[in-house]
């Protein structure tokens, strides 16, 4: 099912949604293949991102030309390059960034479903809060619990203050760390 903008029917169209423990397990073995597949990706240090030539679209047609001119022409080449590294490399970077475009579309529709979620649970906790309240007016017995969640209520009208909560963030890097 595609979902597109945030309507009030599309809000609320993750009752009939199934993503059991035994989906998440099989989810993340096809990562860990995939992890294994990729075996050869690297991490760099930030100072190995901050230096050297960035290769942005242009950079990308300057290397396919180059690419080009190295196999039309090998006789301009010094005798230790290694035109076969060149021509591999090429190919795994077209590949990889394709592949790499879609684990990012996949990973923001994971992050828009994750705080489309956030944001229909925080719906429903403020109407439970709210009624909460109504009902500590008539049922005293209800104050002891109304005061021990009212700290979280506090606190999260604190942070909506300072520009939202960082919660999705904050899980999401603590998951990559």
């Amino acid at each position: 099912m595609r979902r597109t903008g945030a309507s009030e029917d599309l809000m609320n169209d993750f009752t009939n949604v199934s993503f059991t423990e035994e989906d998440l397990t099989a989810a993340k073995g096809k990562l860990e293949e995939l992890r294994s597949q990729l075996k050869f990706l690297v991490s760099l240090e930030k100072k190995q991102r901050r230096n050297g030539q960035k290769m942005g679209q242009s950079g990308k047609g300057f290397v396919g030309a180059m690419l080009e001119v190295a196999n039309s022409h090998p006789e301009i080449l010094p005798r230790k390059f290694n035109q076969e590294s060149f021509t591999k490399s090429a190919g795994l970077y077209d590949r990889l960034l394709g592949l790499i475009l879609e684990i990012q579309a996949l990973s923001q529709k994971g992050l828009d479903t994750l705080q489309m979620l956030g944001i229909l649970q925080m719906k429903d906790a403020n109407r439970v809060y709210g009624n909460l309240q109504d009902a500590t007016e008539d049922d005293n017995s209800l104050r002891p619990t109304l005061d021990r969640v009212k700290v979280y209520y506090q606190k999260r009208n604190l942070k909506d203050e300072n520009g939202g909560n960082g919660v999705v963030e904050k899980e999401v890097a603590a998951v990559g760390n």
